[in-house]
C-alpha cells in the first residue's frame, strides 16, 4: 500500500513540475540547472568520467576469456610423401598424396590473465581520477554559464514586457491629450500643427509599443530555450524589475570576498597542471617492465563425424600456467622524445596557472567596478526618471493652459519616455552584473 502512496505522490510532484508555466528569476535558474541541454551534457560527462575510472581500474583486475572453435574441412589438404614408404619398388622420384588428420575438429579454452606490475597502470588510475575531477569542475563552470545566460534572457524578457506595459500607459495619456487637442482644434481654439504634433508622438509610441511586444515574444522564446523548454511553451514571469532592485543586497559582495584559489577557472587550471604532470610521469613509467601472469585450461577433439557430444573418449585436455615479462630496451630515442614533449606540456600548464591567477585578479577588479557603477547608475536613472516625470507633468498643465507649444510638450514626453527606458535598462544591467559577480565569487545564487 505504501508503495502505491509514494508512487502517487511522485506522480503528482512530477505533474506539478511539468505543469509549471510561471517562474521567478530564481525558479528559472533552478529549472535550467536541471533541464538545460548543456547542463545535461555536463552531467553525462561526469557519468562518463566515473565509468572511465572503473574502466581503468578493471585493467589491473583478473581478465577471463573463453574461446570455442569448430572446424570442418570441405576438402582436406594433402601432403606428398615418397612412394617407397609404401612400395619399396617404386621409383625414387615417385610421391603419393596422403591426408593427415580428421575431417572435423572442435576445441575450447578458458584463459585468465592477471596484471602483476605496470607503471603506466598506476599512473593511469591517478589520471582517471583527475579526469573525473576535471569533468566535475567543467559541470560547475557550465552551471555558472547557464545561470548567467538565464539571468540575461530573463532580464531581457522582463525589460521588454515592462517597457510594453509602460508604453501602453503612456499611450493612454497621449491619446487623451490628442483627443483634447483635436476637440480644441474643431472648436477653433488650436491650430492644425498642434494636432499633428501630438499625433506624431502618438504614432511613435504605437510603433515602439509594437516593437516592444515583438521583443517580449522573442525574449520569452529565448528564455524558454535557455531554460531547456520548447520555445513556444507558455511562460509567465513572476518577478518585476523594481522588485529585483529592491531585493538587491550590496553586502553580498566586498573587496575581501575574492580568493583566486577558490575560483573555478583556477581550480580547473590546477587540475590541468596535475593531468600534465601525470602524463609526464606516465611517459617515464613506460620504461619500466610489464609483468603479468596467465593460466589456461581447455579440451580438444578430432573426428571424421560430428559426434563430439556423443563420445567423451575422443576429448583431450590441455592446461598451462605462465608469467610474461616485457622489458622495453631500446626505442631509438623515441621514448625520450615523448618524455621531453610531456615535460614541455607540463611547463606550459605552469604558465597557464600563472596566467589564470593574474587574469582572474584583474577580472575581479573589472567585475566589481562594473557592479558598483551599475548600482549607482540605477539610483541616478531613478532620480532622472522622477525629474522627467515632474517636468512632463508641469508641461502638461502648461499646455492645457495654453502657455506651452505642442512641440515643447512633445520634447517633454520624449525626455520622459527616454528616462523610463534608461531606468528599466539600468536595473536589467545591474542584475546581469550582479549575477556575473556572484558567479565569479562562487556564491550560491539560488537557494538549495
Amino acid at each position: 500500500m505504501k508503495r502505491w502512496i509514494w508512487l502517487g505522490i511522485g506522480l503528482v510532484a512530477s505533474l506539478t513540475v511539468r505543469a509549471q508555466t510561471s517562474f521567478s528569476l530564481e525558479e528559472a535558474i533552478r529549472y535550467a540547472l536541471t533541464h538545460n541541454a548543456q547542463m545535461q551534457k555536463a552531467q553525462l560527462d561526469i557519468r562518463k568520467a566515473r565509468k572511465k575510472v572503473w574502466e581503468t581500474t578493471a585493467v589491473g583486475l583478473p581478465q577471463l576469456h573463453l574461446d570455442a572453435n569448430y572446424k570442418q574441412f570441405i576438402k582436406q589438404p594433402e601432403q606428398l610423401i615418397p612412394a617407397r614408404i609404401f612400395n619399396p619398388q617404386a621409383p625414387a622420384d615417385a610421391y603419393v598424396p596422403v591426408k593427415f588428420g580428421t575431417e572435423q575438429d572442435m576445441r575450447w579454452q578458458g584463459r585468465i590473465t592477471q596484471l602483476i606490475f605496470n607503471g603506466s597502470y598506476i599512473v593511469g588510475l591517478q589520471s582517471a581520477r583527475t579526469y573525473k575531477a576535471i569533468s566535475e569542475l567543467a559541470a560547475e563552470k557550465t552551471a555558472q554559464k547557464v545561470t548567467e545566460a538565464v539571468t540575461a534572457a530573463y532580464m531581457q524578457a522582463l525589460l521588454a514586457e515592462t517597457h510594453y506595459d509602460i508604453l501602453t500607459k503612456d499611450l493612454h495619456v497621449v491619446e487623451k491629450n490628442y483627443q483634447h487637442t483635436l476637440k480644441l482644434y474643431r472648436e477653433g481654439f488650436a491650430d492644425r500643427s498642434a494636432v499633428d504634433q501630438i499625433k506624431l508622438t502618438l504614432t511613435e509610441l504605437k510603433t515602439q509599443q509594437n516593437y516592444a511586444w515583438q521583443m517580449a515574444r522573442t525574449a520569452r522564446q529565448m528564455l524558454n530555450w535557455v531554460m531547456g523548454r520548447a520555445p513556444d511553451d507558455t511562460l509567465g514571469l513572476t518577478d518585476h524589475l523594481e522588485g529585483l532592485w529592491a531585493q538587491a543586497d550590496d553586502s553580498a559582495v566586498s573587496d575581501s570576498d575574492f580568493h583566486v584559489q577558490q575560483h573555478i577557472d583556477y581550480r580547473i587550471a590546477q587540475q590541468q597542471l596535475k593531468a600534465r604532470k601525470l602524463l609526464w610521469k606516465n611517459e617515464k613509467a613506460r620504461a619500466l617492465p610489464v609483468i603479468s601472469a596467465f593460466a589456461s585450461y581447455g579440451k580438444y577433439a578430432y573426428s571424421n563425424d560430428f559426434d563430439f557430444f556423443d563420445n567423451a573418449d575422443i576429448w583431450r585436455e590441455q592446461s598451462l600456467v605462465g608469467v610474461q615479462i616485457q622489458i622495453p630496451l631500446f626505442t631509438s630515442w623515441g621514448r625520450q622524445s615523448r618524455i621531453d614533449q610531456a615535460r614541455m606540456e607540463y611547463q606550459q600548464a605552469l604558465f597557464d596557472l600563472w596566467d589564470a591567477e593574474h587574469r582572474l585578479n584583474a577580472e575581479y577588479s573589472r567585475l566589481l567596478n562594473e557592479y558598483r557603477y551599475a548600482r549607482r547608475n540605477v539610483i541616478l536613472r531613478k532620480e532622472a526618471l522622477e525629474l522627467a516625470g515632474r517636468i512632463a507633468g508641469r508641461d502638461g498643465v502648461k499646455y492645457r493652459e495654453g502657455v506651452l507649444s505642442p512641440f515643447q510638450l512633445h520634447q517633454s514626453w520624449l525626455q520622459l519616455f527616454s528616462a523610463q527606458q534608461q531606468y528599466l535598462q539600468s536595473i536589467a544591467d545591474f542584475m546581469n552584473k550582479k549575477i556575473a559577480l556572484m558567479n565569479f565569487l562562487g556564491k550560491n545564487i539560488v537557494t538549495p
